[in-house]
């Protein structure tokens, strides 16, 4: 959404999100014209991630979103799935990237530290999320 005085000069601009290719960015378009062209009308950047099958709570999101509202036609039911999977999926699979880097963050400043009986057991504590991670990742 335009803001301030950007948008009293520009009435009319659009925003968009384009599709991210070489980068874990995603570059934005501000159109100062605001013609939205008939392509991005239909634009869809969800995309199902098949790993998501694996999940045993996947059914249950589908489900839900599904008899959310059961007069609902199917475009809506599907807007819906979306809505429920991209807010699941950021809970159910956490980026593993950022939380391994978490751990071997405390891990260091741990190991920095003098030697005692609590360091050791979170040190301990540490490799054991590490494994799970690990785990989770593998199977995700």
């Amino acid at each position: 959404m335009m803001v301030g005085r950007l948008s009293s000069v520009f009435p009319t601009a659009r925003v968009r999100h384009l599709d991210k290719e070489r980068s874990d960015h995603r570059p934005i378009l501000c159109d100062t014209n605001g013609e939205e062209d008939e392509e991005s009308k239909w634009e869809w950047s969800f995309k199902f991630d098949p790993h998501w099958v694996r999940h045993g709570e996947c059914p249950k999101v589908i489900e839900e979103a599904w008899k959310q509202d059961p007069h609902a036609d199917t475009l809506t039911k599907l807007l819906s799935c979306r809505s429920k999977f991209e807010q699941w999926s950021r809970t159910a699979f956490p980026n593993f990237r950022i939380h391994r880097a978490r751990i071997r963050r405390a891990r260091k400043m741990l190991e920095l530290t003098r030697r005692s009986l609590v360091v050791e057991t979170q040190l301990k504590q540490l490799d054991k999320e590490e494994e799970e991670l690990d785990h989770n990742e593998e199977l995700y």
